[in-house]
């Protein structure tokens, strides 16, 4: 019998352990739903902006299927795309330059504030009432610009990038023709970012150049490039992938005829004399035949040869016949008939003035 007691009694205790611990899981499930004072605080004010329909800033936090987390004076709220400061043709653009966007600030008003539980809130906002500055694109003027969309032919994007978004999106067009090269455009992915210059409007569209390819274009013109026509100019040869590449003062690109290729592929030589026909402003390309005396070989730090600059045993008289007088070369031409001296007269000329 008293086994029996002795039993009970601790069912009784352990049934009493259990309501305890019962209440106080209880005690803490109230005491989550239970409200923070500074949590109602922050949503008072929402709900004030609300009823009084005043402008508020909010931050974008991150992006989600169909919009923007912000958080609006400590809490988060929700702005669709379609709400969003300025407006996109397409949805796939605002993926593309959301990561771009976090931290960024914008003005917006309360659409909805809602309470669902004691510390969830559901607050909707509209960013479209924001107002941006109006800023001058200015041409000539160097501008970062994210690709928001490519095709065969052209590539959108927003020099909003270049100013933080603080100026809204400035859309551009860059015609897959204002590369530099079909290599710099096949390179290009959305996300992107590259740098332009702007040269007019189009279709309420920036018309813009890449900056390589416009830099080029100021160099490749007519007042630049044409002091060169009719000259003879040292051309530098390079090998780039078993190809021979020609490179006028070491930045623009020559071309020779194809037996001219071969000529120097037989000699070896790194620089080569060359006289510059014309300019081909479309491909950029500096059109080149050899001078006479081209495929010489001559120390490459004194590419150009002067009688002044020369002794007497290494003048190359077909070289210098390109640069002098026609008169001086038949002088030239006399001396080569006479018998080099051991020693160079001291009487010899020193200057063409002199000859």
């Amino acid at each position: 019998m008293n086994n029996q007691t002795t039993e009970l009694s601790d069912q009784t205790i352990e049934l009493s352990n259990q309501t305890t611990e019962l209440s106080d899981q209880t005690t803490a499930l109230s005491e989550e739903n239970k409200p923070k004072e500074w949590l109602e605080e922050l949503f008072a004010h929402i709900e004030e902006f609300f009823l009084y329909d005043k402008a508020v800033r909010c931050k974008i936090f991150s992006m989600v299927t169909k919009g923007f987390i912000v958080k609006i004076n400590g809490i988060f709220a929700f702005i669709p795309i379609q709400l969003m400061p300025w407006k996109y043709p397409r949805a796939t653009f605002w993926k593309v330059i959301a990561p771009t966007m976090v931290g960024t600030s914008f003005f917006c008003k309360i659409k909805e504030a809602s309470r669902l539980s004691a510390q969830k809130f559901s607050v909707y906002a509209d960013a479209s009432v924001h107002k941006f500055p109006v800023v001058e694109i200015v041409e000539a003027t160097l501008y970062s610009a994210i690709i928001l969309l490519k095709s065969p032919k052209i590539i959108v994007l927003d020099i909003g990038y270049h100013f933080a978004w603080k100026c809204g999106s400035i859309q551009g067009i860059l015609p897959k023709t204002k590369f530099v090269s079909a290599r710099a455009f096949d390179a290009c992915e959305p996300g992107q970012v590259i740098q332009v210059y702007c040269t007019g409007l189009r279709e309420e569209k920036l018309d813009c150049v890449e900056a390589d390819y416009y830099e080029a274009s100021q160099i490749w013109n007519p007042e630049t490039m044409e002091h060169y026509v009719g000259k003879v100019v040292p051309v530098h040869v390079e090998y780039v992938e078993d190809k021979i590449m020609l490179l006028v003062d070491n930045r623009y690109q020559g071309q020779l005829r194809k037996k001219d290729y071969a000529r120097i592929e037989e000699t070896g030589l790194s620089v080569v004399l060359c006289k510059v026909r014309t300019v081909d402003y479309i491909r950029r390309i500096i059109i080149l035949r050899p001078a006479i005396g081209a495929f010489d070989e001559y120390p490459q730090e004194c590419p150009l040869p002067t009688p002044s600059q020369s002794r007497y045993g290494q003048l190359n008289l077909h070289t210098i016949g390109q640069l002098v007088d026609p008169k001086m070369v038949k002088r030239l031409e006399a001396l080569k008939q006479l018998p080099f001296p051991e020693e160079i007269p001291e009487d010899f000329p020193q200057s063409e003035q002199e000859f």
